[in-house]
């Protein structure tokens, strides 16, 4: 979590959207220190579970408290003080805290581990699963767990025979079978850490049928006509699949990045993954669905430990299925 202070209207919001480009933004946090002790509830305590759920990218923008006379109101005290001590509590467990003054933001505190001299870059590897029987109908494949279509292994194998052997700092799929099978043509014998936040993005509703099904289903053209924004019914919306996506990768990045030996971190997860990913992190920006790549197929890039971005994006496209 990264943590930013400062007075009122001194530009720490813009700051933020600019210094931050797609990491998720909570605003104005002493507005629901306010809000949480008109209902009766501790507001570190809530701070506690803020930090405990939300993705480690997260930015918290909040005022600086204590610089001014204490209030007569002994609401407006009881208040003062508790975003006081809230903030002590974000501070203290924030990676990064910065005071922003006349829009000028000023480093208070920034974890020493994610600065380290020659160790800032980290390669790192996207793979798309291989071809299971409901993407060769085009369907919707969410939390439908199949396996592999036969040869899928061969063909994957030999499409990414240049990396064969080399030793990663980590292997990392989703919870679903398809990825595992995956990871284990590629790296046989190489252990697999399984992240269940990196799963395909859930479909509810739509979840295993392809358009010919859907036709004609008003909310299947409502998702169609908002370009892919709006929530599946019953299921996930795009922000919030690339909100957990995005957090799961920088959680693995943190755990993996330091420390390890030599090599990618590689992930072999789902294309709608990738592209939530890369649409979060990866540099030059470019649209969700132009990250869009072939079952097998993924990206190359490096991991910037300091700007918390992904450069040097490289695809690398297969051939057959």
């Amino acid at each position: 979590m990264i943590l930013i202070i400062g007075g009122a209207a001194e530009g720490k919001s813009v700051y933020a959207t600019e210094h931050f480009p797609g990491c998720p933004v909570m605003d104005d946090y002493q507005d629901r220190v306010r809000s949480q002790l008109a209902a009766g509830l501790d507001p570190l305590k809530e701070a506690e579970r803020l930090l405990a759920d939300s993705p480690s990218d997260l930015v918290v923008v909040t005022n600086e408290i204590g610089c001014g006379l204490v209030p007569v109101d002994a609401e407006e005290r009881e208040w003062r003080e508790a975003s006081g001590r809230v903030n002590c509590l974000l501070a203290e467990r924030a990676s990064r805290v910065i005071r922003v003054v006349c829009g000028i933001g000023l480093v208070l505190k920034e974890k020493s581990e994610t600065d380290r001299p020659g160790n800032e870059a980290v390669p790192v590897i996207l793979i798309r699963h291989g071809a299971v029987p409901g993407n060769l109908e085009g369907r919707y494949v969410g939390t439908t767990d199949e396996p592999l279509l036969p040869g899928e292994a061969e063909r994957i194998r030999a499409g990414w025979a240049d990396i064969e052997g080399q030793p990663v700092r980590a292997l990392v799929t989703s919870s679903l079978r398809r990825t595992k099978e995956t990871a284990a043509a590629l790296f046989p014998g190489v252990r697999q850490t399984e992240v269940p936040d990196l799963d395909e993005c859930r479909f509810g509703r739509f979840e295993y049928r392809n358009y010919k099904e859907l036709d004609g289903d008003p909310d299947y053209q409502r998702y169609i006509d908002s370009g892919g924004q709006t929530a599946f019914p019953g299921g996930e919306s795009r922000a919030d699949f690339t909100d957990r996506c995005a957090g799961a990768f920088l959680r693995v990045m943190d755990r993996f990045a330091d420390g390890q030996a030599g090599g990618p971190v590689v992930f072999v997860v789902h294309g709608g993954t990738v592209m939530a990913v890369l649409e979060r992190y990866g540099r030059p920006g470019r649209d969700y669905f132009d990250w869009r790549c072939g079952n097998g197929c993924g990206y190359f890039a490096v991991w910037d430990r300091k700007r918390r971005i992904l450069t040097d994006i490289r695809e690398r496209r297969l051939g057959g299925t």
